[in-house]
């Protein structure tokens, strides 16, 4: 008992320097190479995003963000989507935007990635917050594919609008590729459209775009390729319900990265336990239920004693 003692943990916590953080991001990138390794995986979907950590009290660098409307941290995460391994992660106070701090995010991994040897083929993921050059500039450099979902604006809303064609029974769903290029762009990429309207609506009213590096593959199927992305948000609510991802409850913002990148490495633990060692069936389950019906340990009562608590005569019971 003495070693896991408050006093013990709280000198362990008060010796974590950079270098501590550093050896963590390595463990759980070496975690997931062990896992992407055993499954031999020739292709990574690396899906990025971001969540929120919620803070209370006076933490170090916990700001207000706008779009979750609390205070707390913003942390960036990557998962490829195959494996479901979590790539990396990384501690943010509160206000930094989603895409903010992202080419220094992805860049190591895709160098780490075109290491392998068999330099597996790398698609990059991310809703709007990353539709920044920052992403489709590395991709390049990198070369390796990436798709973007693009903000509505009030050009991208005009194009799209020159395009639909009204008058068409069964048509509630339309493509088009768009001649879309800001000044902030190095270079053309493919900008495609996805309109849709309900059966029994006169007006388009819904359109979602995209912009991406890819040449071939055709517009409907680089829609639905997005739309897979949603898996990563089943992943963020695991790490973050089952592992703790967003344990706050240091004033310290190094203690409580600590604390992130420890959620990070169990869950890939787990990530690598269900790949090597589960069967199919059971590989799916989250880690409330491997804990329910693995991790705990049963047991029966067999014999009941009972403590007697001797009063001073004056009290009354």
């Amino acid at each position: 008992s003495k070693a896991v003692s408050q006093p013990t943990i709280s000198r362990f916590f008060s010796r974590l320097s950079e270098t501590n953080i550093h050896e963590l991001e390595t463990i759980i990138r070496r975690l997931g190479d062990l896992n992407l390794l055993d499954r031999n995986q020739q292709e990574l979907i690396i899906d990025v995003d971001s969540t929120h950590a919620d803070t209370f009290g006076k933490q170090e660098n916990a700001t207000y963000n706008a779009h979750y409307q609390v205070e707390g941290y913003h942390p960036l995460l990557a998962f490829d989507a195959v494996s479901g391994v979590l790539i990396n992660v990384k501690q943010r106070p509160g206000n930094q935007y989603t895409s903010r701090g992202i080419r220094e995010f992805l860049e190591p991994l895709l160098v780490h990635y075109h290491g392998y040897s068999c330099d597996p083929d790398i698609l990059i993921r991310g809703d709007s917050g990353f539709a920044t050059p920052d992403v489709y500039t590395l991709c390049d450099e990198q070369k390796v594919n990436f798709i973007v979902k693009l903000k509505s604006n009030h050009r991208l809303q005009q194009l799209a609008e020159k395009h639909i064609l009204y008058g068409v029974l069964g048509m509630e769903t339309q493509y088009y590729e768009l001649d879309y290029r800001p000044d902030t762009w190095t270079r053309t990429y493919r900008v495609v459209l996805k309109a849709t309207k309900s059966v029994d609506e006169l007006l388009f009213n819904e359109y979602e775009f995209l912009v991406i590096n890819l040449v071939e593959p055709t517009i409907s199927s680089l829609f639905d390729t997005y739309h897979q992305r949603g898996v990563v948000e089943n992943y963020i609510k695991e790490i973050k319900d089952g592992f703790f991802l967003d344990k706050t409850d240091s004033h310290s913002y190094l203690i409580n990265t600590f604390h992130m990148l420890i959620s990070g490495v169990a869950y890939n633990l787990v990530q690598a336990m269900k790949s090597a060692v589960l069967p199919p069936t059971e590989a799916t389950h989250s880690i409330t239920t491997l804990r329910f019906k693995l991790l705990h340990i049963p047991a029966r009562i067999v014999s009941v004693s009972y403590t007697h608590l001797t009063l001073p005569t004056i009290c009354s019971v």
